[in-house]
């Protein structure tokens, strides 16, 4: 299993663990659900990836002897700065005020949304 497949194991282990302790000290349903959900969570990732077989492969960060360079690859060309994260974050601001003020905003939280995914798509070819 590899590194991240057990920090998921642990991270459903303490779940399930927290989940029963306090269930029997409280008999509270509700948290208890909602620790066992936490508990389930990442099971389920763990379930899918082993299905998948994503332990299979060999990662750097499972190399005790990889240096800092170990997982490096071209990933592609990323932008320095870019105006268009700005204006998608503008737009779901716009999105959440139409919730808020009216939803005659969504149009427009629609559209800076709209224009920002498209700007980065056009941006993200180079």
């Amino acid at each position: 299993m590899r590194t991240w497949g057990r920090i998921f194991v642990a991270y459903a282990a303490f779940g399930a663990v927290a989940g029963t302790v306090y269930w029997l000290r409280t008999n509270e349903p509700a948290g208890s659900v909602l620790l066992w959900a936490m508990a389930a969570m990442p099971a389920i990732v763990v379930a899918f990836a082993a299905v998948r077989g994503a332990f299979r492969a060999r990662l750097p960060e499972d190399d005790p002897e990889a240096g800092p360079a170990a997982g490096e690859e071209e990933l592609g060309s990323f932008p320095t700065a870019s105006v268009w994260p700005l204006i998608a974050v503008v737009g779901a601001l716009v999105g959440l005020a139409a919730i808020v003020y009216g939803w005659i905003l969504l149009p427009i939280s629609v559209a800076l949304l709209g224009w920002a995914l498209v700007g980065l798509a056009r941006e993200s070819r180079g």
